[in-house]
Formats: structure tokens, C-alpha cells, sequence
């Protein structure tokens, strides 16, 4: 069964959120295979109070906010309403790598690269209707770094953030994968071209070839 972002078929007994009597909290929302265990792991890394779908889960509703959550990772966070009093950053990563590695692992229930190419569209657009700062993920530098902990609210120093860009390993989580082409998307190819088009991805040269690659490839551009 495909998860639909649109009716996600949450039961109310335990779609509810608990509250808990401070809900601010920064939201990183994306997609499954998107970096997101990259990027909770950088941030805890600058001493960031970070979870992973702690909140926003793939399926079951929301849950309680941990008391000691400052961040929340998601790449399900697309599927419900948010709910948190703070910023929402958006994570992108290259989209052909993305559905590519999601149909390849079948982790929204499906290896059908078109079912999952209007997946991708709808969370991405629930993401970004949401978001107050949209990202690449593969642009991850100091300044990137130095500017999410500024939306978070965590001032650090310097070294401790190029500290961590050197700790964590940006391929932690990387899978093998076949690629896939905008033609194996079928109707949703230009729909794809134009979600990377607008977040400066050439679709030529960027979205890199072999049956098994890093799940964060190295960036230098600034990110639009």
C-alpha cells in the first residue's frame, strides 16, 4: 500500500498530539533518503538536542514531543500537519537520487519509480509550503552549518561546527541504488525536472551514474 501525504489514514485514537507544556521546536523536514541521519547526526554533533522521526513518524500519527527535544528530523514529517511553534528547514537532496535509491529499497511500500516519483512531488510540496528556509544538503559547509544552528537558536563557536563537518561521515547511510532517468518517471518527469531545476540541480552532470554511489555527494555551491 502506497502512503498517500494527501490521506495519510491516520486512526484519531492516536493521530493526536500529546502536548507537552513547551511544543517550540524546529522541524528539518524532507524525504526518506534525503540525508536525514546525515544531518541529525552533524547537528547533535554541535550539541543540538536532535531526534529522528521522533515526532513526525512514517506511519501511527504524531507523538508525544520528548521534553528534551530542541530539533526534529523527519523524512516523513510531509505526511501530517505541523505542529511545532518553530522554524520548518526543508533538506533537499538531488531528486533522481532520491526516488532512484527509494525504489531500489521499496521504502514507501513500492519500487514503481512513477508511483513514487508523485509521492516524492506531494511531500515535497508539503515540505516546502511549510518551510521558512529550503536547502541542499549536498551544499553542507561552515556557513550552511553556522546558519541552521542560527535558525535553531544554537551559537556556537566556529571550531566545533568545522569539528563536526569533519567528524561525520556524509555517506553514514548510503545504499547501493540503480539509477533512474526523468523518462522512467513517465507523466511525473517534468514535474521532477522542475522541482531540481529550482533548487539548482543540473540534471546533466549532478545527479551522479553507477548502481551504487554516496548517499551525500560533495557540493560547493551555495544553495538557492
Amino acid at each position: 500500500m502506497l502512503i498517500d501525504p494527501a490521506n495519510p489514514g491516520v486512526d484519531a485514537t492516536v493521530g493526536r498530539v500529546i502536548e507537552r507544556d513547551d511544543q517550540t521546536f524546529v522541524v528539518v523536514a524532507s524525504t526518506p533518503r534525503s540525508g536525514t541521519t546525515y544531518i541529525r547526526a552533524l547537528l547533535a554533533e554541535t550539541g543540538i538536542r536532535c531526534g529522528h522521526e521522533n515526532v513526525y513518524k512514517s506511519s501511527g500519527g504524531l507523538c508525544r514531543p520528548p521534553d528534551w527535544l530542541t530539533v526534529e528530523v523527519s523524512g516523513f514529517a510531509g505526511l501530517h500537519s505541523f505542529t511545532n511553534d518553530g522554524a520548518v528547514l526543508h533538506q533537499v537532496r538531488h531528486p533522481l537520487n532520491v526516488i532512484s535509491s527509494l525504489a531500489t529499497l521499496g521504502i514507501i511500500r513500492t519500487h514503481d519509480p512513477v508511483a513514487i516519483a508523485e509521492w516524492y512531488c506531494k511531500m515535497v510540496a508539503n515540505n516546502e509550503a511549510a518551510a521558512d528556509f529550503t536547502y541542499r544538503v549536498e551544499d553542507m559547509d561552515l556557513v550552511l552549518l553556522r546558519r541552521i544552528c542560527g535558525l535553531v537558536g544554537h551559537i556556537v563557536d566556529d571550531d566545533i561546527l568545522v569539528a563536526a563537518l569533519k567528524h561525520v561521515p556524509r555517506d553514514a547511510n548510503s545504499r547501493p541504488r540503480t539509477d533512474l532517468t526523468l523518462t522512467d518517471l513517465g507523466a511525473y518527469g517534468d514535474a521532477v525536472a522542475g522541482l531540481a531545476d529550482g533548487w539548482g540541480y543540473d540534471l546533466g552532470r549532478e545527479a551522479s551514474s553507477g548502481s551504487q554511489s554516496p548517499s551525500l555527494p560533495e557540493g560547493h555551491s551555495s544553495p538557492a
